[in-house]
């Protein structure tokens, strides 16, 4: 208990020191901060526990204007406050359940940091006004057309013809654009410039289920000579790479492949992969780079499937198709987007659990499993929504089947899928 807490209950004690039930109403009150624990109560309830460990000798009168809800009713509220606070204090002790800055210290006493936001670097063309190629000046400012908010990037050199251009804001959002680029400073003889790629995607600050799970990972498995831990850990720590799967013996004896993704989860690009490649293993087995020596490693990323779903429902009372059907899908894409997750969560719950591997006669190693949508979960969060009534489930499509035990993505060490939405049909009916 804090002093700046003791003293104010004992302030808010000090004018009844002489009442003649003080002791017994400060021993109920030592009882029931002794009896705090992680249930939290409200101050009603601290109050009425309170009145309970009263001596019979004082009157049971619980009004509001009673001495006795007038000693206890502050000092309640003072103890259902430092309830609220012990609870807090209680999760960030845990790396299970810690946020924040809490988290980052458990992260600092193993030298493991979290992710920092980074700036995507793009790859471009620059034309004159004859749609000639040219260089325009170092450090000159363009920015995107056609965008809500617009994107700055500045070129900061050339490879070759092609441009690069380091996006002003760190994050994801700085690889979200392709297409035309207006400039902002003054360049003399400008025609046009475009964004055609992306050598290093943008990277999200590494957010605390992201952080923890790596964390948790980190401690759990003993990273050694280029075994699965050591090339998650050392994968992940290059700027742009946020999951990695990884796949041992995939074409025999010293072969692994790696396959990464952004920090959205989703595949990057064929440039970023061998900007990876030339770090990791740019001469297969011989060592120069971060792979052990004898180590062949094949650098990858997953394939992307569109989900497409048709949904037959009836509107609450009340609604109209033009009100929800945006909110809907916007639902429909954050189910969506855990799934991807999911994928290299459950990549890594199989291949530590020994699930789904198997070994050919070739000596090359498998490893199989399987990411389900559920038109049944989906369903429910649709339906939590309170903007429908009722779903028919016979004719809920996902990418034109149907089947109740959910559509299967199966999840091979050839081919890892991440799914990504791409639309939805709904349906309104009056009755199912």
């Amino acid at each position: 208990m804090s002093e700046n807490l003791i003293q104010e209950i004992l302030n808010i004690l000090e004018p009844h020191r002489n009442d003649r039930d003080f002791n017994r109403i400060v021993t109920a009150l030592l009882f029931e901060i002794n009896a705090l624990t992680r249930n939290r109560f409200n101050v009603s309830e601290i109050i009425q526990r309170m009145y309970e460990r009263l001596n019979e000798e004082i009157p049971q009168d619980t009004r509001i204007t009673s001495p006795a809800h007038n000693y206890l009713a502050p000092i309640a509220a003072s103890i259902s406050e430092l309830d609220m606070v012990l609870q807090i204090a209680r999760e960030q002790v845990s790396v299970l359940t810690a946020s924040g800055a809490e988290l980052d210290a458990f992260g600092a006493d193993y030298r493991i940091e979290r992710g920092q936001a980074t700036h995507a670097i793009r790859t471009g063309l620059t034309y004159n006004r004859e749609r000639e190629r040219v260089m325009f000046p170092i450090a000159s400012r363009l920015q995107s057309a056609n965008t809500d908010e617009p994107i700055i990037f500045e070129l900061i050199g050339y490879e070759g013809e092609k441009a690069l251009l380091r996006a002003k804001s760190a994050g994801t959002i700085g690889h979200s654009y392709i297409g035309k680029l207006l400039q902002v400073s003054n360049i003399n003889n400008f025609g046009s410039a475009e964004i055609t790629g992306t050598q290093m995607p943008g990277q999200n600050r590494e957010s605390d289920e992201d952080y923890r799970r790596r964390l948790i990972q980190s401690l759990r498995l003993k990273q050694y000579g280029g075994n699965v831990a050591d090339y998650l850990t050392f994968m992940q720590n290059i700027d742009g790479v946020q999951a990695v799967m990884v796949f041992p013996v995939w074409r025999g004896y010293n072969t692994t492949k790696v396959d990464i993704l952004d920090s959205n989860y989703n595949p990057v690009t064929d440039e970023f992969i061998d900007i990876v490649q030339e770090m990791v293993d740019p001469r297969p087995g011989a060592g120069f780079g971060i792979a052990p020596i004898g180590h062949n490693v094949t650098v990858s990323t997953s394939s992307v499937e569109n989900i497409n779903f048709g949904i037959r429902a009836v509107l609450a009372h009340g609604i109209t198709p033009e009100q929800i059907s945006p909110q809907l899908e916007t639902i429909l894409a954050s189910h969506i987007d855990r799934m991807k997750r999911n994928v290299v969560s459950e990549w890594e719950r199989t291949y530590f659990a020994n699930d789904g591997i198997a070994v050919t006669p070739k000596g090359f190693q498998t490893h199989t499993w399987n990411i389900v949508l559920s038109p049944q979960i989906i369903g429910v969060e649709l339906l939590n929504t309170g903007l429908i009534a009722a779903i028919d489930f016979t004719n809920f499509t996902i990418n034109g089947e149907i089947d109740p035990n959910g559509y299967v993505i199966v999840q091979t060490q050839e081919e890892t899928i991440i799914p990504q939405f791409n639309s939805a049909n709904f349906t309104y009916v009056d009755y199912i």
